[in-house]
């Protein structure tokens, strides 16, 4: 058997090591560029959400608010956010309750718009119990009455005197 040429195989390693250390530098260069894309896309993605927080309360959507309801007349969360819009807002149109509900999502992912009538169908129905009503305005969109409203505040104030009624012990003496 043949001896291996240790000096023609120390001459081939050699040869090999400078492209390796270009390779090595080369993957060292597209990892710290791939960091820096991601702290650039953590900051836009951070300005985004605060725009997104920003024009939220322009429209009306406001997320305590919204708990608040769904805790109040025990809706959903697509439901609760629709009132929270009718209580923040005077007029409410259909393309606007569609784009808050579901805007956020990709858009292969948006249901019927028809969704938003079952909604408000939904919404009724949980404050017809109340003696709340929404009405239709012109097939464009619905509207709530300041008297709806300060009933719907009502409610919402007299759940949360029963939640802190009930944290503090004092339910037996208060009345609903």
């Amino acid at each position: 058997m043949a001896r291996p040429n240790w000096n023609a195989f120390a001459t081939v390693i050699k040869g090999l090591l400078p492209q390796a250390n270009a390779d090595l530098i080369a993957i060292i260069r597209a990892k710290d560029d791939l960091i820096c894309q991601l702290k650039t896309a953590a900051l836009e993605t951070d300005r985004l959400r605060d725009r997104v927080e920003q024009l939220e309360q322009l429209v009306g959507v406001d997320r305590s608010l919204t708990s608040r309801l769904r805790t109040a007349f025990g809706l959903e969360p697509g439901v609760a956010q629709v009132m929270g819009m009718l209580l923040k807002r005077d007029f409410v149109t259909h393309d606007a309750l569609y784009v808050v509900l579901y805007a956020a999502r990709p858009e292969c992912d948006w249901p019927d718009a028809r969704i938003v009538d079952v909604q408000i169908s939904r919404l009724r129905r949980a404050l017809r119990r109340h003696g709340i009503t929404i009405k239709t305005q012109g097939g464009e969109g619905w509207l709530m009455s300041a008297a709806d409203k300060a009933r719907v505040r009502a409610v919402m104030d007299s759940g949360d005197a029963y939640v802190a009624a009930v944290a503090t012990g004092t339910i037996a003496s208060m009345r609903f």
